[in-house]
Parts: structure tokens; C-alpha cells; sequence
């Protein structure tokens, strides 16, 4: 061998051993591997780390252990039936070993999200999984939007301008959520044709929240002896009601107005109301 090779051969080793510093297409490395893009050619630039399928991952497991924790590598393909070390190579990308198992590098585990820029640790309060899911309040969601209240609330809040007590969410036809206003048709009831005349009233608020709770129905029945109401519907104030008659028998009453206590006035024309005779009154809440 030519003593000027060897010669330095040694002095690289010696530059090598003295530095632990390595450079690519630079002389003055500034880590322990320090890659620079080489500018000056057509040539592709970037570092490729080994490259195998997740098969070929798991037929390796006996290779790595606590001296391998942070070993990188580039899953060409999902393990077929997953070991313990590589049930998370599911999909194609680069992992990394923990010592443990195979993590991915990029949306290998859930992104939790703690209120800050930090990971999330011991106050996590929801989760981004990797399949799409998004997690309010649990860290395992398993619709595409999961939301879990505890004592201290519930729901969610939408606020686009036309919320109000009341209302309810519907959509159009592409999907996109709005507040609607809830209305409902006043319960059955009796009204007063017994005498011809003017100027009689009726109570609708009485009408509806007498027949909607049993404070005040004495024929409200039902086997839950702690139901004071119907469920899912709640008895509105008043004040958070209008009152529409948007039909009637013209023929048997004339309705003249309703006041905002839900005081309807009508006029009685004749007593023998038919058994097609009706009126249809709208409970609208505000």
C-alpha cells in the first residue's frame, strides 16, 4: 500500500476519533452528522433511512432492545399480523424505537391537547386521532366528533348570530348547522262555545303549561312517580312564548286577538260546533 494512502487513512481517523464529528459535503461540521445540500448539481437532495416493510420489521425484533432506543426506520408497507413491538406499523412512514415498540414519527399516537403548546400530560382534555376523530373531553373518541361533558358542563356552544333560548340546530342540505326557532302546537282542549256572544276568553299559556306539567293537571298520569314534566320539553315562562292561530271554524268563533300573557279573545257565533270544527294555535318559542 502506498505509504502516503495510509498515511492518510490515519490522519483521517485521528481528525475522526479527536472531532466524533462527521460532515457531508461540508469540511467544518457543526454536529455529530451534519448533512449540507450540495447546491451546485441536479442530484437529489435528503437523507433515506433504511427502508423495509413491516413484516420485515418484525422478523427483527430480537435486534432491538434498550441499546437500539431511537434507531429510525421507513415502513415501506403494514405489518400483515402485528408482534408487540410493531403493532403500531400500520401504515406506511417512519417510526422510531422507544424501547418498547415502533412509534410513527407523524400522527403515530393521538395529539393531545392540554390548553398549551406543551405536551399534554396529567390535565389532557381531548384527542386528535390519526384515523380522523376528534375527541372533546375523552381521550378515546369514537365518532368523528366525540363530546364528553363532567360536572362542571355540558354541550357545546354554537354561536353564529342566531342563537336564542329555545332554539333548535338544524342543517341545510350541505351539512352546515344553524339555529332554528321551535315551535310546537298548543295541547287538545275544551274551549267555551256554551252562549253566543262576544268578547270571550281563554287562557293558552294556562292551557299549555297545565297540560305540559302536573302541578296544576290532575290527570296527569305516568309510572315514574318523580316525572313532574314531560321529558326533553321544557315548561317556557310567558314571557318566552308567542301565540298564533294559524286556522280555525270560521263559521262557529271569530278570533279577535291574543294578548302577550296568552289571553285569546274570540267571539262565539253559534253553539253547535260540528265534529269538523277546530282550531289550530301555535305555541312559537322567542
Amino acid at each position: 500500500m502506498d505509504r502516503k494512502f495510509l498515511l492518510g487513512i490515519i490522519a483521517l481517523m485521528i481528525s475522526l476519533t479527536s472531532f466524533a464529528q462527521v460532515g457531508v459535503n461540508t469540511e467544518t461540521p457543526a454536529a455529530t452528522l451534519d448533512v449540507t445540500a450540495n447546491l451546485s448539481d441536479a442530484t437529489p437532495e435528503g437523507v433515506i433511512a433504511p427502508r423495509l416493510t413491516g413484516d420485515q420489521l418484525k422478523a427483527a425484533d430480537s435486534q432491538y432492545g434498550t441499546a437500539q432506543i431511537g434507531a429510525i426506520v421507513y415502513a415501506t408497507a403494514a405489518v400483515t399480523t402485528a408482534s408487540t413491538k410493531t403493532v403500531n406499523v400500520t401504515v406506511a412512514g417512519y417510526y422510531y424505537f422507544d424501547g418498547t415498540v415502533w412509534q410513527m414519527i407523524i400522527g403515530g399516537t393521538e395529539w393531545l391537547i392540554s390548553g398549551t403548546t406543551t405536551d399534554a400530560q396529567s390535565d389532557k382534555v381531548g384527542a386528535i386521532s390519526r384515523s380522523g376523530r376528534v375527541g372533546i373531553g375523552t381521550l378515546t373518541p369514537a365518532t368523528k366528533l366525540d363530546i364528553k361533558a363532567d360536572a362542571s358542563g355540558t354541550g357545546f356552544k354554537m354561536v353564529d348570530g342566531t342563537q336564542g333560548v329555545g332554539k333548535i340546530m338544524t342543517s341545510d342540505t350541505n351539512g352546515v348547522g344553524m339555529w332554528q326557532t321551535q315551535w310546537f302546537y298548543l295541547p287538545s282542549f275544551n274551549l267555551d262555545l256554551s252562549t253566543v256572544t262576544n268578547g270571550k276568553t281563554v287562557n293558552l299559556y294556562e292551557v299549555y303549561s297545565n297540560q305540559f306539567t302536573k302541578s296544576s293537571n290532575t290527570k296527569f298520569v305516568s309510572n315514574n312517580a318523580a316525572l313532574t314534566s314531560i321529558p326533553d320539553q321544557p315548561v317556557y315562562a310567558v314571557s318566552q312564548l308567542d301565540f298564533a292561530v294559524t286556522d280555525y271554524d270560521d263559521t262557529v268563533i271569530k278570533v279577535t286577538s291574543i294578548d302577550n300573557n296568552g289571553i285569546m279573545t274570540y267571539d262565539v257565533l253559534r253553539t253547535n260546533a260540528s265534529p269538523d270544527s277546530y282550531i289550530n294555535i301555535i305555541c312559537i318559542v322567542k
